[in-house]
């Protein structure tokens, strides 16, 4: 009688089992597809997205005085001198950041000067100043561009950029037309200079679209 119930099983089990595969591999797909569209949300909920300003922090009204002597023609000095102009990137989504790259183009006839200074500000206003050693910046004399990088936020703040919290960036620059005499062309012609920055935020390896901002200003003599 034994041997009869065992063959009876292989008889049961035998035509089921395609079945029993059939419902593996649909319930094995559909966890599949679950686990990529789950994927696919967090991937595009991770991406980080940022908000990027410049402006003078120096020239009144956005103009810069030539200071040009009127026998020699010769450019003395500029006011101000240095021009400081402020770049600054919010982290305006939940996404926390850990990285920022910004390529910033000098106006034509500015170049830069001394260290520039990054600042790290919360959302209750508190400042802090980041060092030097934890930040790096290139500067391209052909193409007037710097690029600063701050590959590190945490080691450089204690933690990651979060929501509402900014990144201030002060850049000094001088007029590299001192001590060369005024163009012809430059006395009686309102010289318009741009500055534009652009940032890419990171999350490991998720990066922001690049946001760009320009600063525009003018000279008079």
């Amino acid at each position: 009688m034994k041997r009869k119930n065992r063959r009876t099983k292989k008889r049961i089990v035998v035509p089921l089992l395609p079945l029993v595969l059939l419902v593996f591999f649909t319930v094995a797909y559909g966890a599949w597809q679950d686990y990529a569209r789950l994927n696919m949300s967090f991937t595009v909920s991770k991406e980080p997205t940022i908000e990027v300003n410049t402006l003078l922090l120096n020239a009144q009204n956005n103009i810069v005085t030539l200071i040009v002597d009127n026998t020699t023609k010769t450019i003395e000095n500029t006011d101000p001198n240095p021009l400081q102009i402020l770049i600054n990137i919010t982290n305006n989504g939940s996404t926390p950041i850990t990285k920022l790259v910004i390529n910033d183009t000098l106006p034509t006839d500015w170049a830069p000067t001394q260290q520039l200074l990054i600042q790290y500000t919360q959302t209750d206003g508190n400042t802090t100043l980041i060092d030097p050693g934890h930040f790096t910046v290139e500067y391209d004399s052909t193409t007037k561009t710097l690029c600063i990088s701050l590959p590190d936020i945490k080691t450089a703040i204690g933690k990651f950029l979060n929501q509402n919290e900014t990144i201030f960036i002060t850049l000094n620059t001088a007029y590299a037309l001192i001590g060369n005499q005024l163009l012809p062309e430059y006395e009686d012609t309102t010289l318009v200079y741009t500055n534009t920055a652009t940032a890419t935020a990171y999350i490991t390896s998720w990066e922001s679209q690049p946001v760009t901002s320009t600063s525009v200003f003018t000279t008079n003599i």
